[in-house]
């Protein structure tokens, strides 16, 4: 172990800027101006344990306000909104007649408890519905007024005898009798607006530069404002400070001073995206998954918590970590954004913090790949094999996944990382186009492009930088990572560079028309497609258009099947994990049949192969009539696409492909950038295709030697 770490210290430090494309002045700032970690106030690392409390099943909760000793929420059932009072003391509740046919939009509450209900009538109309503490109601309808109407009402706010009205473009200041008085606020920045016990109204509005925070009297006068320089997402009203979302943390906020304190951590507590009311007993309540739920600090010195390394997270992984963390009391995974880190001055210090906790001690225990070059992290030594845990693992068994998958996920003979699902990337056209597969290569390719030109074969969206780079990505004779090598002097790649100086830039094209009606009316030859969500029905709408037999060649490439594959996450095991069973107890939660079956969690194809089968058996159900079409336009004129029926041919391609496939459809951004300067000089008549491709190569080496070898 000492050896490996060190060996990542020598490399990592000499190397981190390499390995993002920056030149190594930039990496003299490597700690980030925000604080170092999240330190959680309590034992119990911000880790709260819920409980569903009894409110009737049928009902949808929607939202939850503090009313005092009782919880007014917010229901639906069906599409009827209701209106209940819940007291958490004896777990009493009662409903409240607040009338029909009323939209609610929002609902917020005074520092006394009062609740401002936000209604929209039949005819588009506001009214508001004020229920005091002790259950009267009082009904308000808004008069007509230009603001209001035009950018959407979205909230409002008890204040004094008037209101303060949310909308998308301001905040209006409305009297007693829900007049417009005037635009307090206009801006088209984030509002929020929440109370203290002391404070009736804080109005925050918030940018990528922080937020600003007004502090208004019961008589719409401004009081007081201060300036927070963090960013949040979202703000919730509280007794004595306020709460703030920013990232995975809930924070209480002083927003005088600034000072924040770590409360929550959403992700860990499986909290993410709900309502937020703490009580003075300690006690949260949201409306988590539609169920008034309850919430209580955990046992954290009990509960092991798995550190996740994301970058740029996508709006999946909260869902998936979520999952995961609702499903395991003694493990909890909290995920950390390194791109939180970045600076407008050094952008890409995010990765060079990861880098530095990796070699300090503070690495990870899972690393989500989707933004980085696994191969690099597996040469240094920093991921860990998982074929070790496959072969102890008494269900989980890397004969479950398809062989292609292994293979393309394996460096040197270990197993860095692992896709959970994926979807296909690949080129398909008509027979008499591409021919069998055993026909199809460049020289079939040249000799089409001849005839037709790359935008007729591709269609009028491909540009020559678009091209080159689906060339790096499908070529794989040009870069061998695991020998340290590259081969940019070839003489297809040079063909390849002179092809695409017939294509426009990216400058130069307006996207327009739908690929598949292009293919239609037969204006594209060849279709570069992703088989994702639905792949059963790409391939049958392929099928019509292609006389009712799409041939998916592939990209043309010397060393490639043409095929690659687009994850929806990426995972890999730090090697310097002191929970590295925990860390596999989340990889074999994300290969369980329950989330690999779960088409939400798992977009595109599953990995493990039975899942697969019963994924694409199920979609192909729908394609079994004339029910489903697609419907798209090409120039102007509606387009009609009637599928050809799925059947044991259509799954046959989709299984030849998953059999097939040999990359990730993701460029090395070092290799990308050298391709791009160099070509780019091409383009521009200063250097011919093969000063280029001998420049590429110069470059290339010398990287790879560094990085590689």
């Amino acid at each position: 172990m000492k050896k490996i770490l060190c060996f990542v210290i020598a490399v990592l430090m000499i190397f981190s800027a390499a390995a993002c494309g920056k030149t190594g002045e930039e990496t003299e700032k490597i700690r980030p101006e925000k604080e170092d970690t999240i330190a959680y106030i309590g034992k119990n690392k911000g880790i709260f344990s819920h409980e569903v409390l009894p409110f009737p099943s049928e009902l949808y909760v929607c939202q939850i306000a503090d009313s005092g000793d009782k919880l007014t929420v917010w229901a639906r059932y069906e599409k009827d909104d209701r209106l209940f009072r819940y007291n958490p003391a004896d777990e009493s509740c009662y409903e409240l007649e607040i009338g029909d046919n009323l939209e609610f939009n929002s609902m917020t509450c005074s520092n006394e408890g009062n609740i401002c209900l936000l209604c929209t009538e039949p005819d588009g109309s506001y009214t508001v519905i004020i229920i005091e503490t002790d259950d009267t109601i009082k009904t308000l309808e808004f008069p007509y007024n230009q603001p209001m109407e035009k950018y959407s009402a979205l909230s409002a706010h008890i204040l004094g005898s008037g209101f303060l009205i949310r909308t998308y473009n301001s905040v209006l200041q409305l009297d007693e009798q829900g007049n417009l008085v005037k635009e307090l606020i206009k801006t088209k920045a984030k509002t929020d607006i929440v109370h203290t016990a002391e404070e009736d109204a804080i109005v925050i509005i918030s940018d990528e530069s922080g937020a600003k925070v007004k502090v208004y009297d019961e008589n719409f006068k401004e009081k007081e404002s201060y300036t927070l320089t963090n960013m949040y997402e979202r703000f919730y009203s509280g007794r004595e400070n306020i709460y703030a979302l920013d990232g995975n943390t809930i924070f209480i906020l002083d927003y005088k001073t600034g000072e924040r304190n770590a409360y929550v951590n959403v992700i860990t507590s499986a909290m993410w995206g709900d309502d937020f009311t703490v009580f003075p007993d300690g006690h949260i309540y949201t409306g988590t998954k539609g169920k008034l739920t309850c919430w209580t600090p955990a046992g954290g010195e009990e509960t092991v918590v798995l550190k996740m390394a994301v970058f740029e997270q996508s709006f999946l992984l909260p869902m998936l970590v979520n999952r995961y963390n609702e499903s395991s009391d003694s493990c909890k995974i909290e995920l950390v954004d390194y791109s939180v880190f970045n600076t407008s001055g050094n952008p890409e210090q995010g990765v060079d913090r990861l880098h530095m906790d990796i070699v300090s001690g503070e690495a990870p225990d899972i690393i989500e790949l989707s933004a980085f070059y696994p191969n690099f992290y597996a040469s240094k030594g920093v991921l860990t094999d998982l074929k070790q845990f496959f072969a102890n693992d008494p269900e989980v068994k890397l004969e479950n996944l398809p062989p292609a998958l292994v293979k393309l996920s394996e460096y040197n003979g270990g197993l860095y990382e692992l896709a959970p699902c994926f979807e296909l990337y690949s080129l398909s056209g008509d027979e008499s186009l591409v021919g069998e597969r055993e026909e199809w290569g460049m020289a079939r390719f040249l000799e089409l492009a001849d005839q037709y030109g790359l935008s007729t074969l591709l269609g009028a969206d491909m540009t020559r930088e678009s091209f080159m780079e689906n060339y790096l990505l499908f070529e794989h004779s040009l870069v061998d990572y695991e020998q340290g090598k590259c081969d940019f002097e070839q003489e297809s790649f040079v063909k390849m560079l002179k092809l695409s100086a017939e294509l426009p830039s990216d400058s130069e094209v307006q996207r327009g028309d739908d690929m598949f009606g292009a293919l239609y009316a037969g204006e594209q030859k060849l279709a570069l497609t992703t088989l994702g969500t639905d792949p059963v029905g790409t391939v049958a709408y392929l099928d019509t258009i292609f006389g009712g037999d799409a041939r998916f060649a592939g990209f043309p490439a010397e060393n490639g099947s043409g095929t690659l594959i687009l994850p929806a996450y990426r995972f890999g095991i730090c090697q310097n994990s002191r929970n590295k069973e925990a860390a596999w107890d989340f990889i074999r939660f994300i290969l369980s049949e329950n989330i690999q079956n779960d088409r939400k969690l798992m977009p595109g194809i599953p990995s493990v192969s039975a899942c697969t089968e019963e994924r694409l058996k199920t979609l192909s159900a729908h394609y079994q009539d004339d029910k489903m079409k697609l419907f798209t336009y090409y120039n102007g004129t509606e387009v009609t696409i009637v599928p050809r029926p799925a059947d044991d041919k259509t799954l046959n391609k989709i299984k030849a492909l998953t059999e097939n496939m040999d990359g990730f459809a993701q460029t090395d951004k070092n290799v990308m950038q050298a391709v791009a300067q160099e070509t780019e000089k091409f383009y521009a008549g200063l250097i011919t295709a093969e000063e280029a491709a001998s420049n590429i190569q110069s470059r290339m080496s010398i990287y790879l030697s560094e990085q590689y070898r």
